[in-house]
């Protein structure tokens, strides 16, 4: 978003006469808030009408039952208190704090913050001035997601009735003029599902900013103080959400699905690499960034062979055989999947040196060949930037690419592995006639759940699964063979 100011909009800070505003009030201009929104004639209403495009109650959803509702107070708990006081020290809150305000707050404000940070730290007025401002910004709320960067959400207000139902007319609302006319204005079209992926990935993931975005990057460091480690997956996160679209009007949602999954697969692959390039390029920056490792690349015993079911089951197998003592694991789940999936012997040739480079903390070579991954993940992207739905044609040949693959990171029961591969063949089988039952994934996702008092994998033990993933091992291997 931008941090220009416009013009004076209804919804800001009433401004006494011949008082300066100061210049974070005037840079935040174009942040409205959720409730403006939320009038009961706009998106407000208490019922929703399922008949229609819109539920004219998406605020009031979003409001009373979304998470994201509660993304900048989070920031104010005892936990945020711990993780910022361990990341700080005393007297540097997490909801001052940029690299909180990224994913935690208005984007428009995030970036105010990273670029006044010493000040806001040392000034206790400005800081009280963002937190006002980050308030009504009301977190992650309406315009976060369906503003564009680089724009303020005044200039979609300003127009809204003229390029909504209202001005226009229900059946020319969704027409692709129409559409051009409403991103132009600074609306996002969050329809296509690379669109929804790509507004997810980059908090859910992460981002390497830009003159319009925060820096958004969960590194080792905030890990380590104490924040839950980020594994996403486009479909299970926004099926988990409560639903402020229509769902009653989608007519193929396993289609659907598997179309965010796949979109959700190839731009977190992407940003992975961007980021594992920025953190490598980062000469000031501590190397190697351990956010960028598979995390039992430490968390894990280091007995001897025969006591360590990590060394025993897949050190040893063909996911570690090249590793040298002293080396890493590169977190290359999801971004080894799309390899499978383009088919491409480049792509996975890419992804073969991508992953030694950063096994061996080779800072050129993670960010020199995460160039050539990238240019490769554009040109499939291209291919499929369109799809907005699955055929079951389409989900049977690409379920048949992974197959292999996904057997062979079950067998092995690395963690990141086979929750990545579980999630790739239970939303590319949905509907098939021969897909497991449900239950079958259900039992092995609770094998990779975190065990009570763990935000993270850590206390996962691999013979615990107790031939959870067999099963869907053998159904994996048995369509790799087809």
């Amino acid at each position: 978003m931008s941090l220009l100011g416009t013009a004076n909009t209804p919804s800001d800070p009433p401004t006494a006469p011949g008082h300066q505003r100061s210049e974070l009030v005037q840079s935040l201009q174009g942040v409205s808030g959720s409730m403006s929104c939320a009038s009961q004639g706009c998106h407000g209403r208490y019922e929703s009408l399922v008949d229609q495009v819109f539920l004219r109650s998406e605020a009031t959803i979003w409001f009373e039952r979304d998470p994201h509702n509660q993304a900048y107070e989070v920031l104010k708990s005892d936990r945020s208190r711990q993780i910022a006081e361990n990341l700080n020290g005393p007297g540097k809150p997490a909801h001052l704090d940029s690299r909180c305000l990224a994913c935690h707050a208005n984007p428009q404000v995030a970036k105010y913050a990273e670029a006044k940070q010493d000040e806001i730290w040392k000034d206790s007025s400005l800081a009280k001035e963002l937190d006002l401002a980050s308030s009504r910004g009301t977190g992650v709320g309406c315009e976060s997601c369906h503003t564009l960067p680089g724009h303020s959400t005044f200039e979609y207000l300003q127009r809204h009735t003229v390029l909504g139902p209202t001005g226009i007319g229900m059946e020319a609302w969704k027409s692709p003029e129409s559409l051009r006319l409403k991103q132009l204005a600074g609306l996002a079209n969050l329809a296509p599902a690379k669109n929804t992926a790509a507004l997810c990935v980059s908090c859910h993931v992460g981002n390497p900013g830009s003159a319009t975005e925060p820096i958004r990057d969960c590194n080792h460091d905030i890990m380590a103080a104490g924040h839950p480690r980020l594994v996403f997956d486009a479909a299970s996160h926004i099926n988990q959400l409560p639903a402020h679209w229509n769902t009653k009007r989608e007519k193929d949602p396993d289609g659907r699905n598997a179309a965010l999954h796949v979109a959700g697969l190839m731009i977190s692959a992407g940003m992975q690499v961007r980021m594992a390039t920025a953190h490598a390029r980062n000469m000031g920056g501590i190397w190697p960034e351990f956010s960028d490792q598979d995390c039992f690349s430490c968390h894990a015993g280091l007995g001897a062979s025969t006591d360590s079911w990590r060394q025993r089951n897949w050190l040893a197998n063909k996911s570690g055989g090249q590793i040298k003592p002293g080396g890493f694991v590169p977190c290359n789940a999801t971004i080894s999947i799309v390899a499978s999936l383009s088919e491409k012997p480049e792509m996975k040739s890419a992804v073969e040196a991508w992953s030694k480079a950063v096994s061996n903390a080779n800072k050129a070579n993670t960010a020199i060949i995460g160039e050539t991954i990238l240019h490769e993940l554009q040109k499939l992207e291209v291919e499929t930037s369109a799809i907005e739905r699955l055929s079951m044609d389409k989900r049977h040949a690409w379920l048949a690419r992974v197959a292999g693959p996904s057997a062979i990171a079950l067998d092995e029961g690395r963690w990141d592995q086979a929750e990545s591969h579980l999630r790739t063949l239970f939303w590319l089988s949905r509907g098939a006639s021969n897909a497991p039952a449900p239950e079958s994934f259900a039992t092995a996702f609770s094998a990779l759940a975190y065990p009570k008092g763990f935000a993270g994998p850590a206390g996962f033990r691999g013979p615990d699964r107790a031939g959870s993933f067999d099963s869907l091992a053998k159904w994996a291997r048995k369509l790799a063979v087809n």
